[in-house]
């Protein structure tokens, strides 16, 4: 598993392979009483993978599942839900709107609603796989670029007012604080080439 984390993933330190191995494998281990498993289910790692647009943070996620059996069984990929946001459902049963699709052609008029939605798709994700049984928990993007990036750059742009910018942020924070889940233990930064 280190030769793999070092040669196909790329981490270039022998020593954060060791211990990467190391906590997964104390992670796989059965626990032997509830106190144990509840410690374990605590100590479970979540990591964003973070990188600009087209930087290869599918197919990193893709490449790890797929090169290696071990990591399959350990790891649970949370992808970003971009079909979430092509796909939403009418209330009065007419056809679904894609989100993404009206804020790329009106993004003056979409987006605030677009960023509001974002945040709640990576809200639900991170709470439905908050209980996985995988030790290592990936997450595709974090509700911590959409903000510290996508939000600011569509205010910058003018497409997002200075009251809506107001609004996001006096719910951001508190949200956040009270939801763990959305907190990553590290972020993985994908460099575009």
């Amino acid at each position: 598993m280190v030769t793999y984390l070092q040669g196909e993933i790329g981490i270039r330190n022998k020593r954060h392979c060791i211990d990467i191995v190391k906590h997964l494998a104390e992670l796989e281990t059965p626990a032997n009483d509830p106190e144990e498993a509840d410690r374990r289910r605590r100590n479970k790692v979540t990591l964003c993978v973070e990188g600009n647009i087209s930087a290869g943070k599918s197919s990193f996620l893709q490449k790890l599942l797929k090169t290696s059996v071990e990591l399959r069984d350990i790891i649970e990929v949370v992808p970003e839900p971009v079909d979430k946001w092509q796909n939403i459902q009418d209330t009065n049963g007419g056809q679904p709107s894609n989100l993404l699709e009206a804020f790329y052609k009106n993004p003056e008029r979409y987006a605030y609603t677009f960023q509001n939605y974002v945040f709640v798709t990576r809200l639900m994700q991170a709470k439905n796989s908050e209980n996985c049984a995988a030790p290592l928990r990936l997450l595709e993007r974090s509700v911590f670029s959409d903000r510290m990036v996508f939000v600011r750059a569509v205010h910058e742009a003018k497409w997002l007012s200075e009251m809506e910018l107001s609004i996001y942020d006096s719910w951001f924070d508190p949200v956040v604080s009270q939801l763990q889940g959305l907190v990553p233990d590290g972020f993985i930064y994908l460099a575009a080439r």
